[in-house]
């Protein structure tokens, strides 16, 4: 399950801190506070918003969180984001995408990914390729999530050649530090 924020950027739109400050605690605890009471729940976030300019653009003079509101530009909740997914490599959704036959229906489908929550695949790569040295451990675990979750929608019996492990590695995609200027794609290192 997820729980999906619409329209997200717009850097005049105001953020109250302590929002910033109990999603950061969510995203790395899985836990937040009301009152004195601590709750903890199993639910991802999605972030959806819009830039006002283009890739080049952003890349030269800005950074790809650049469109955010002022109190989410804080590192300790942006190193929380494990995935970022630009749109712009997203195709458009057109009617010869659709099936003419069977499909899942969304519950079924939701229900599957949801099973595969209690499942971890993030060391299947392991086997076949190591993570650079120079990554810090938010990086790591960040990477090792999107691992699995990639894994989980892509090979959901948990098995894939190293091939295919290789083919799907760079899309962990990563924002390593604030001061950086885009995402990064970490090296897997051959074994």
């Amino acid at each position: 399950m997820a729980l999906t924020f619409d329209e997200f950027a717009g850097k005049k739109k105001r953020a109250d801190k302590a929002l910033v400050d109990i999603m950061k605690n969510y995203m790395a605890n899985k836990s937040f506070s009301r009152g004195i009471e601590t709750l903890g729940a199993e639910v991802s976030m999605a972030f959806v918003g819009n830039t006002q300019h283009t890739v080049p653009y952003m890349l030269k003079h800005a950074d790809l969180f650049d469109d955010l509101p002022e109190q989410y530009h804080d590192s300790a909740f942006l190193d929380r984001v494990h995935f970022y997914l630009p749109g712009w490599e997203v195709d458009i959704i057109r009617g010869e995408m659709f099936s003419n036959g069977y499909g899942f229906v969304v519950d079924y489908l939701a229900e599957i990914l949801r099973s595969l929550r209690n499942h971890d695949f993030s060391d299947r790569y392991q086997e076949h390729f190591t993570l650079s040295s120079d990554i810090s451990t938010r990086d790591s675990d960040g990477i090792h999530k999107t691992f699995s979750g990639l894994m989980k929608i892509l090979f959901p019996e948990g098995e894939a050649t190293k091939e295919e492990i290789q083919g799907n590695t760079p899309l962990c995609y990563r924002r390593a530090q604030t001061g950086q200027r885009s995402a990064h794609a970490y090296r897997f290192h051959l074994r």
